[in-house]
């Protein structure tokens, strides 16, 4: 369909998961992980180790604020993951 947004997929810039924004983020090491109770400790968390100061390398999601503001007038807002 014309004019249409794709669904999201692995090949779509649009498509991001909700910790792809964090490659934005210097000072966080994935691969160095800590288990952590979570829920107050109700669950284990494997979760990535903060090494330094947090600082912002780039805009998160400035491709995808690009998209839809192509597609539409309207304001937009993202869902943002959660502590």
């Amino acid at each position: 369909m014309p004019g249409s947004i794709s669904s999201p997929t692995a090949s779509n810039p649009a498509s991001i998961s909700s910790t792809a924004s964090w490659k934005y983020v210097e000072g966080i090491d994935f691969d160095r992980k800590v288990k952590m109770g979570i829920r107050n400790n109700r669950y284990d968390a494997m979760v990535p180790t903060v090494t330094g100061a947090l600082r912002l390398r780039g805009r998160a999601h400035q491709t995808e604020a690009r998209l839809m503001r192509a597609h539409t007038d309207r304001k937009i807002k993202f869902t943002l993951p959660a502590q």
